[in-house]
């Protein structure tokens, strides 16, 4: 069941979080319930998660996958492959 918008007093409002929302002029006519808070609410002592580590096949090194080619089931870190391309 939808309710009047309290500002607009002509559009419907539409279920949103719990509550009944104007999508003309954002106002809520039935306040949200917030069972789920918004993410920036959410526990902000969490830390990003960390890269993974892969191991070179070539030198046992390990290194983020950005840095490197992963191919026939393993990894190659950057360092090896620019020894391979400029052998000295």
């Amino acid at each position: 069941m939808s309710n009047l918008c309290p500002k607009c007093k002509t559009t419907q409002t539409i279920e949103h979080n719990g509550g009944q929302w104007c999508s003309n002029c954002g106002k809520f006519a039935v306040p949200p319930t917030l069972r789920h808070p918004p993410t920036s609410y959410l526990d902000q002592k969490k830390k990003a998660p960390q890269p993974m580590l892969l191991t070179c096949s070539s030198c046992g090194h390990k290194d983020s996958m950005g840095d490197g080619l992963y191919d026939d089931g393993e990894w190659i870190c950057g360092a090896c492959i620019a020894g391979m391309a400029y052998p000295n």
